[in-house]
Formats: structure tokens, sequence, C-alpha cells
């Protein structure tokens, strides 16, 4: 079936970054992509790169520089990173992506404290209880306090509380027991039947 240029949800051209080269690649609404490879294969570099936490190589009198990064048909290439999460585009990494000293509840209102709206907060932290119904079960614990699995789900219900359209995840089954991988993999299925597009990367 042919791919329209709206079916496009994030679309990556010739993106260079010391151990990245020429990386090209589009993924499509709807889709859960993954990407693999092993330690030190550029992976982790890969998803910071497009979401502005490192620079990419943009070398104007090179012909192969990094021309450009598309979300949703816009332009991103030198977006700042609460700029995408504004765009509906969030990046999960592999570490330190929740507050430890924090409670789950003042995890999620801090990934949200850009909205200033109280009504509008408890609203999406309900909504992420509703999605993610083993976190409502820890509302007063810490990270510190959680299994593997269970800060993972965190660190994903603090992505929802973006109403993301799309979700980078970098090796979210890192350090997890099979099992517990195979539980939050379909977590992330489900999120997807949902509408929300996964770009994961995994060793």
């Amino acid at each position: 079936m042919p791919v329209s240029d709206n079916d496009i949800i994030l679309s990556v051209n010739h993106l260079k970054r010391q151990v990245l080269y020429d990386v090209s690649f589009e993924v499509k609404r709807g889709e859960i992509v993954l990407l693999i490879g092993g330690n030190g294969s550029g992976k982790s570099t890969l998803l910071k790169a497009i979401y502005g936490l490192v620079p990419k190589w943009d070398n104007p009198n090179e012909e192969n520089s990094c021309k450009f990064v598309q979300f949703v048909s816009k332009d991103i290439t030198h977006a700042k990173p609460y700029e995408l999460i504004q765009k509906g585009l969030v990046y999960v990494p592999q570490k330190n992506n929740t507050f430890d000293q924090l409670s789950v509840t003042e995890n999620l209102e801090i990934a949200a404290t850009h909205l200033h709206n109280q009504t509008e907060l408890k609203k999406r932290m309900n909504a992420v209880f509703e999605k993610l119904p083993q976190l409502a079960t820890l509302k007063s614990r810490t990270p510190f306090h959680l299994s593997g699995g269970e800060k993972q789900q965190l660190a994903l219900g603090m992505a929802l509380m973006q109403q993301p359209l799309m979700i980078m995840l970098d090796e979210p089954g890192a350090g997890l027991a099979p099992n517990t991988w195979q539980q939050n993999l379909e977590t992330i299925k489900t999120l997807n039947q949902q509408g929300i597009t996964f770009l994961i990367v995994e060793h």
C-alpha cells in the first residue's frame, strides 16, 4: 500500500553525530518501531540527537550533513526539548527518568507543571491511572521503593501526562526480568492501540 506524506509522523534524513553516519528512516503514525544494536552503536545518541539533547552535525558546506528531522510534517531539526513536548513528541531516557525522592503522584504532577491548571492536571493524572492501573496502587511510594518494572511504568506515566502523539523509549527493558518486560510490552501495545506511536531502541 502506498504511504502518503500524512502517514509519516517522524522522518529523519541524513542525521550525523560522531557515532552516527547518514542515518535516515521514517516512522508511520500508529506504528511501534524497534531499533536494535550493540553497546556503543549509537542507539541512545540517535534518540538524543532527534530530541535536541545533543547537537547534530550541521555543516552547510558538507553535502551529507544533517538535512532535517521532521515531526508531523514540521521541521524540528533545531527545536528544543520543551518545544517538542508541546508538539507531542516525548523522550523517555533509560536512566534518571524519575525523581527518586518524590512519590508517584508527585512525579506525575511535576511532569505536567507547565499546565498551571489543577483541574486539567487531575484529569490527566486520572487518565494515567486508568491506563496504568498498577500505578494507582503505588501513589504514595517513591521510585526508590519501586521495582524496576514499576519504575518503568512510572516513567511511562510521566510521558503520558504530556498527552503525546509519539513516545521515544531508550532501552525500556534494560535490567528487567523477561516476564516483567513482557508485561510492560503489553502495556506499550495497549497504548499503541489507543493511538500513540512508539520508537523504541533496545540492545
